[in-house]
């Protein structure tokens, strides 16, 4: 589905990743991680088409992101920034059906379909109680939800999404990881995620991508990375990893 290509990605000319020869399938939930400032957005952003490399490229489908139309490129992949800036008191609904624009074509006003798929997206994030309020008046927390409803509304293969889990309290943490879970099980979307909780993801992703901060990068299967000398390399902290009742559980050493 997703390919980069000998990627290299720089600040200046400081190399956040170099060399980068990647791949994602359907179905397959990767984690990105890396300590502040190793281009975990940066990537994020790289792969989604909103910003050219220093060098390589990306393909999906087998065609280079850049030579998608705009249209065609949204209706094949949706991307969660960071953060949200809402200056105007839009509705929560309204603002989760912008996501449908790549399917109106000569539209102009949402269809019934439509507004059945933004309730649905908001259902699913446990914020369709809040379809009438305006956006200014939510909780981060909200919020977060609601702008991870419009990602799933735009009803793509491939999500990219950057800390989906920021801000939100522990249940919807885990509600929202359950739900990507499915998504690449069940109907065989893909997801590569940025995540700094190890403990949150083990167990929703397949896959774990690790940058090292230096412009080297590590890939293969959770389990793989998850190694205590590599994620420990990676965040730059050492990091225990333990077994308890059935699962793989990460703990940061003290000092």
């Amino acid at each position: 589905m997703l390919r980069a290509h000998d990627l290299r990605l720089c600040v200046s000319e400081h190399d956040l990743v170099r060399g980068l020869d990647w791949r994602m399938a359907p179905g397959e939930c990767w984690v990105i991680l890396g300590r502040n400032g190793a281009g975990k957005s940066t990537l994020l952003r790289t792969i989604a088409g909103l910003q050219p490399p220093r060098a390589g490229k990306v393909e999906l489908e087998g065609r280079a992101i850049d030579a998608w139309p705009a249209l065609e490129l949204a209706r094949r992949r949706a991307f969660l920034p960071q953060s949200q800036g809402d200056a105007f008191g839009f509705r929560v609904l309204d603002a989760v059906l912008v996501a449908r624009h790549p399917y109106r074509e000569a539209a102009y006003w949402d269809s019934d379909a439509d507004r059945a798929r933004g309730m649905a997206a908001l259902a699913l994030t446990d914020v369709a109680h809040l379809a009438e309020r305006d956006l200014r008046t939510l909780s981060g927390g909200e919020r977060q939800r609601v702008a991870i409803a419009a990602t799933l509304a735009q009803d793509t293969p491939l999500l990219l999404l950057d800390e989906p889990a920021a801000a939100l309290d522990l249940p919807h943490q885990v509600g929202i990881m359950s739900l990507l879970a499915r998504l690449c099980r069940e109907r065989g979307r893909a997801v590569a995620m940025v995540a700094h909780d190890l403990n949150l993801v083990e167990g929703v992703a397949s896959h774990a991508l690790l940058l090292m901060g230096d412009g080297a990068w590590r890939a293969g299967t959770f389990a793989e990375m998850m190694r205590p000398e590599l994620v420990s390399a990676c965040l730059g902290h050492c990091i225990d990893v333990l077994r308890h009742g059935g699962r793989t559980v990460f703990l940061p050493a003290r000092d």
